[in-house]
């Protein structure tokens, strides 16, 4: 009966089998009997790798025969490399000979298919396995943990991460194990542990390991070195169990795999100082292998397997007090450790963040990585998995991150065939939910950059928002940096213009976005040589989801990583923006708007203007061509509001709101809503076109029956006559031409026409006259596109007296524009 042996390591044979297997020859022979006889010693004796070949020669020389593709495929199973690559021959045999073979044969299939990502496969044959197994079959339990994580890996994969993994080069990754990666602040150094084998007849040996640190050069480029630990100190296996917050202390674990202890070693003036056991609180009589401190130092976190646990290895805190005595050992609970092995604890620079590798939880296989916030004291959120592409159904191990969360380092089996371990590096393109928003303020005919301050409050709290990068005079560019799911008030005040109150609503959002701003101030003019009688502004806003959206993935595949390196550095200088914000008062920071706008004896103050304007600038001007190139493609949404406010003829109808700004009062024209309140949900582009937020469809204004007391006029012109005419001058054309202009843009404007009469003459005629004045203006205003329900026409008769010496003051008719106010107004 076939049986598959089912191994982790391989066994150190004696003298006398390794004169066993050199008896037979490397050459194979050409009898079946005599290849069979010498691939089945070789696999009786668990030598998978040496009894391949001779299987594969006999395979070649009597094909089909599902008895030898099933020995084939148990020996890639339990080989030292290339596992896969018995799957097809295992499906071979299933096949062809499932009635005569063990039903073991499920769970070895199983096991490939689950290390080829092949998980659907996996839980079918599972299932098959644990449906056909007795209750005594010892791969039971295995098999029904091999379940959970294929289902665990399926749930995964549907919801893998925007991460880029790279494998460290060759100066790093070797034929042999590299593994427990640590990290400087500024990742220009790496320390790692390399173990270290020996072949010998096929057979391989873990023969020593090897601390090492790799150091970038000039070019980026990794020099590495030996970290010197002499036999002296040292009789037994090492390995780097961790390094100190400030990267000046590294730790050992130093002894075997059932006994280890850990140990500390200083680094002063470029030297390792002595090794130095960390206390009986923290080592036992068991095994202590990895350790991180938190960043204040009082808090050590490590693995242990000693008695008393969850399972297996487990993680434990001890905590110094006051008085730099250990007060604490506990633990960590259920909520961290299993019946499973826990290893590799990683305390984050927030020091709330714990990252750790299990193989329990929801683990894909093997070691797989998770993280835990802390909730209170001792008390931890349920761990999460990191998830693909960190993440595999192999060992996953030794996860350390950087501060600012873009960049980690692990140790990884994924990949070797040899089920070594290499180090990794995972770009995780971190991002925070905030909204950078990128404008240009212009104003006049033809538009230019124009000075100008902004301000911006929140709504709610009426508190100042500090990072508010005012317009550079020369460009009209400006930066600002938003949370989302707020209301804002931006007050908008430039030169020859009233203060303009704009409400700005950022939506709700799990992650980064940029929105485009382009601001346009015009004066309203009835002839550009006339006064202003009001001014226009329009507001243009455009989200842009920066990140991966479905058409510019299909257009524009190349393009991915030219993007995303677009939204690191962009990313990256925010964050430099708001630490260097952090350290200037809010007061100067609304003064600045260019270097030569600053002047401060203080150089320090001096030099963190600057920078602060660099970063500006350069995230001003950061906007990669791609994203240019499919600015409607991206939108998340596209909404232009725009607005003219008309002064009004009386200086007390100007409508102005109350603002208060920390001490200062201001009057701003009435506020605009620039968008509705909705959440960013990363839908799908292809549904959502710019314009596309829901507008209300206006009601057109009853002109017409709009009373006089409701009416606030905003403009008035005049047309003049001879005694007793009506008809219109030619002189006047051109401004009720421009008259006409200005009426069709703004179509909120009604028009009153009142026609007059000098008081001498017949009463009764006059009046009819004065009738006919205002009728000749209003046909003349239908006739060029002007609907008559927005005229109001009126023959108002005679005006002053006789006595009056000018009367062709009398004899005219008056135009007023007005606009219809509002309930509150």
């Amino acid at each position: 009966m076939f049986r598959l042996f089912h191994i982790k390591s391989m066994l150190i044979f004696t003298l006398c089998f390794y004169l066993f297997n050199l008896a037979y020859p490397q050459t194979f022979p050409q009898n079946k009997k005599k290849l069979l006889k010498i691939a089945q010693s070789y696999f009786d004796n668990e030598q998978f790798d040496r009894a391949i070949p001779y299987f594969l020669k006999l395979d070649s020389l009597e094909p089909n025969k599902f008895e030898t593709n099933y020995y084939i495929g148990a020996c890639y199973l339990n080989s030292s490399f290339n596992k896969t690559k018995g799957i097809p021959y295992l499906e071979f045999a299933l096949k062809n000979g499932e009635s005569l073979l063990p039903n073991v044969i499920f769970y070895d299939l199983a096991t490939l298919y689950h290390l080829n990502y092949q998980f659907d496969e996996a839980i079918q044959m599972l299932n098959t396995f644990i449906a056909k197994a007795p209750k005594s079959e010892v791969l039971l339990n295995k098999a029904e943990s091999l379940l959970k994580n294929c289902k665990n890996a399926k749930q995964l994969q549907a919801t893998a991460s925007n991460i880029d993994i790279i494998k460290l080069d060759d100066k790093i990754n070797t034929e042999n194990s590299e593994t427990t990666p640590f990290i400087s602040a500024d990742e220009n150094q790496l320390f790692f542990t390399r173990t270290n084998y020996q072949n010998n007849s096929g057979i391989e040996f873990e023969t020593k390991k090897e601390i090492y640190l790799a150091t970038k050069n000039t070019n980026q480029e990794y020099e590495l070195k030996k970290v010197p630990i002499s036999d002296e100190q040292i009789k037994a296996n090492i390995s780097l169990a961790g390094i100190s917050p400030d990267g000046e202390t590294l730790f050992f674990a130093i002894g075997t795999e059932n006994n280890a202890d850990l140990y500390a070693c200083k680094l002063e003036n470029g030297k390792y100082g002595s090794f130095i056991k960390l206390p009986d609180i923290i080592n036992s009589q068991y095994s202590e292998t990895s350790i991180s401190v938190s960043p204040d130092g009082r808090t050590y976190y490590f693995s242990s397997n000693r008695p008393g646990g969850y399972g297996g290895k487990d993680l434990y805190r001890a905590i110094l007090d006051d008085k730099n005595e250990w007060s604490v050992i506990e633990n960590l609970g259920p909520s961290i450790n299993t019946e499973y092995d826990e290893d590799s604890p990683f305390i984050h620079p927030d020091n709330l963040t714990l990252y750790f590798s299990s193989k329990g939880h929801t683990s894909i296989g093997g070691y797989d990585i998770f993280f835990s916030k802390n909730i209170d004291k001792n008390e931890w959120e349920y761990p999460v998995n990191i998830g693909f592409p960190i993440n595999t159904p192999g060992d996953d191990i030794g996860f350390v991150i950087t501060a600012e969360g873009n960049n980690a380092y692990f140790a990884s089996s994924k990949n070797n065939i040899n089920y070594k371990y290499d180090i990794y590096k995972a770009i995780l393109h971190k991002t925070i939910p905030l909204t950078l928003v990128k404008g240009i303020i212009r104003g006049g005919d033809p538009p230019k950059p124009i000075k100008a301050k902004i301000r911006v409050l929140d709504k709610e709290t009426q508190q100042i928002i500090k990072y508010v990068y005012n317009p550079n005079p020369n460009t009209g560019k400006y930066l600002m940096i938003f949370p989302p799911n707020k209301n804002y008030d931006m007050i908008i005040e430039a030169e020859n213009y009233l203060p303009q109150l704009v409400n700005i609503y950022i939506p709700n959002q799990t992650y980064f976005y940029e929105l485009y701003q382009e601001i346009f101030l015009k004066q309203v003019k009835v002839n550009k040589n006339d006064t202003a009688i009001g001014q226009e502004i329009r507001i243009s806003n455009t989200f842009y989801d920066i990140y991966k959206t479905d058409i510019t993935d299909s257009i524009l595949n190349v393009e991915q990583q030219k993007r995303q390196k677009h939204v690191d550095e962009l990313l990256k200088l925010v964050e430099n923006i708001i630490s260097t914000t952090d350290s200037i008062s809010i007061e100067q920071i609304e003064k600045t708007t260019s270097k030569d706008s600053i002047n401060d004896k203080n150089k320090v103050i001096q030099n963190r203007y600057n920078k602060l304007l660099d970063l500006v600038e350069t995230a001003i001007e950061k906007t990669d061509s791609t994203t240019l190139q499919l600015l409607d493609a991206n939108a998340i949404y596209n909404d232009v509001t725009n607005k003219v406010f008309f002064y009004g003829t009386e200086p007390n109808e100007q409508k102005m709101s109350k603002i208060i700004i920390g001490s200062d009062t201001l009057y701003t024209l009435p506020a605009i809503n620039t968008s509705k309140p909705f959440e960013i949900k990363t839908p799908s582009v292809i549904s959502i076109k710019p314009d596309s937020i829901n507008k209300p469809i206006k009601k057109q204004p009853d002109f017409k029956n709009c009373p006089e007391e409701k009416r606030r006029y905003v403009y008035i012109s005049y047309i003049y006559y001879k005694s007793g005419q009506f008809e219109i001058d030619n002189k006047y054309f051109n401004s009720l031409k421009d008259i006409i202009q200005l009426v069709i843009l703004n179509p909120e404007l009604g028009i009153e026409i009142n026609g007059f009469a000098d008081p001498t003459g017949n009463h009764e005629k006059n009046i009819e006259l004065s009738k006919k004045r205002s009728l000749s203006v209003a046909e003349y205003l239908i006739n060029k596109q002007i609907s008559p329900r927005r005229i109001i026409v009126n023959g108002k008769g005679e005006i002053g007296n006789e006595k009056e010496e000018d009367l062709s003051q009398m004899r005219r008719t008056e135009i007023k524009l007005f606009e219809i106010l509002q309930k509150d107004e």
